[in-house]
């Protein structure tokens, strides 16, 4: 029970720390918090109705302020824009996943 609640806060917070960061780059934050819920919620029940192991997913930290103050802020890229080459990365993860390519990467 301890931890569930360590869990519970710890996720709740960066949560709203993710959506701060992507505010910082003119996305909604109400948004950016909706879609952050939904999306580590999916990931952790695929997690532990499919692979049967029981973590909790959400996104990662490091990526969010590489996206908001390198890409979008740095580099003048549209947020807009940046968030299609982050959703192409994850098709392409996915399809390396799926059709086993990822074997003769490593």
């Amino acid at each position: 029970m301890h931890c569930g609640m360590h869990y519970v806060y710890g996720n709740g917070i960066h949560h709203f720390c993710q959506s701060a960061y992507s505010r910082r780059c003119g996305c909604a934050f109400s948004r950016v918090v909706f879609a952050t819920c939904i999306g580590s919620a999916i990931g952790s029940i695929l997690m532990g109705l499919y692979a049967n192991y029981p973590v909790a997913l959400a996104p990662g930290m490091g990526l969010n302020a590489y996206f908001t103050y390198t890409v979008v802020q740095q580099m003048g890229i549209s947020w807009q824009v940046a968030l299609g080459a982050v959703f192409l990365s994850g098709i392409i993860f996915i399809l390396l996943t799926v059709f086993h390519i990822w074997r003769y990467i490593v």
